[in-house]
C-alpha cells in the first residue's frame, strides 16, 4: 500500500521498507505496480533534465522540480537496503543507520543523494561498506567525488549512468577513494592504484586553477577537499 508494503515480498527476501514513499497520488498499488510507476515518472524526468534551458540549469532544484514522486524502499536481512525513487527519508532511519551495510539506489537523483542533509544522513550509517547507484543522472567525476567523506566504503558499482561511460572512471575512482576493494563488482589491484595515481597525480593541480576549468567546478572540488 502507500506506506511501502509492510512485510509484503517482492524480490526473494525482501520486504517493504513501512512509511518509505508509495505512490504519489495516493492510490493503493502492489510493490511491483509501484516500481513500474517509480520508472515510468524517472523516464520523464530525464526528458525534462534533458529539455531543460541554459537558464533554468543554472538554478537550483529542490525535490518539488523532480516529476519522481513515487518512492519505495527494501530492507533484506538486516544488512541491505534498496531505495527507489522518492524515498530517501528512509535513511533517517536510526536503525538501519546501526546495521545497514550495503544500500542500493535506484531511479534516485544523484544530486539529491549528495545534499547536504541526505550526505550528513549517510555518514551516521555506522556499517555502511558498499553503495551501488543504478540509473541516478551520475554525469560529473567531480559530483561522484562528493562520496569521499564516506571514508568506511569498500565498494561502489555504478550501473547505466552516463558516467560510467567516461574513459577514466575506474581510474578516477580508484584514485579518489583510495580504500575501495571492489568497483563495479571488479578487484581493485595494486596495478590499478598505480595507473592511477599515474593518470591523475597532476590531478588536483590543475583543478585548483580556475583559468583550466571553469570557476564553478573549481569552486566545488574545493568544497569536496574541506
Amino acid at each position: 500500500g502507500k506506506d511501502g508494503g509492510g512485510a509484503e515480498k517482492s524480490e526473494e527476501g525482501r520486504s517493504g521498507v513501512d512509511g518509505a514513499g508509495g505512490g504519489a497520488n495516493g492510490e493503493d498499488v502492489t510493490q511491483d505496480e509501484l516500481l513500474l510507476l517509480i520508472k515510468e515518472e524517472w523516464g520523464k524526468e530525464m526528458e525534462r533534465v534533458k529539455m531543460k534551458s541554459h537558464e533554468e540549469k543554472k538554478r537550483k532544484e529542490t525535490y518539488h522540480d523532480c516529476l519522481v514522486q513515487s518512492g519505495h524502499a527494501e530492507i533484506e536481512g538486516t544488512t541491505s537496503l534498496f531505495i527507489y525513487g522518492n524515498a530517501l527519508q528512509v535513511l533517517k532511519n536510526p536503525e538501519f543507520q546501526e546495521t545497514i551495510e550495503e544500500i542500493f539506489f535506484q531511479y534516485v537523483r544523484f544530486d539529491f543523494i549528495i545534499n547536504h542533509s541526505n550526505l550528513a544522513r549517510l555518514k551516521l550509517f555506522k556499517e555502511l561498506r558498499k553503495l551501488t547507484f543504478k540509473e541516478s543522472n551520475i554525469h560529473s567525476l567531480i559530483s561522484l567525488s562528493k562520496l569521499e567523506s564516506l571514508s568506511g566504503l569498500t565498494s561502489l558499482n555504478v550501473d547505466a549512468n552516463p558516467i560510467v561511460d567516461a574513459v577514466l572512471f575506474r581510474s578516477f575512482v580508484v584514485y579518489r577513494f583510495p580504500h575501495l576493494v571492489e568497483v563495479n563488482e571488479k578487484e581493485v589491484t595494486d596495478f590499478d592504484r598505480m595507473t592511477a595515481r599515474k593518470q591523475f597525480q597532476y590531478f588536483d593541480k590543475i583543478l585548483s586553477n580556475p583559468n583550466i576549468f571553469t570557476l564553478k567546478l573549481a569552486k566545488s572540488h574545493q568544497q569536496t577537499k574541506t
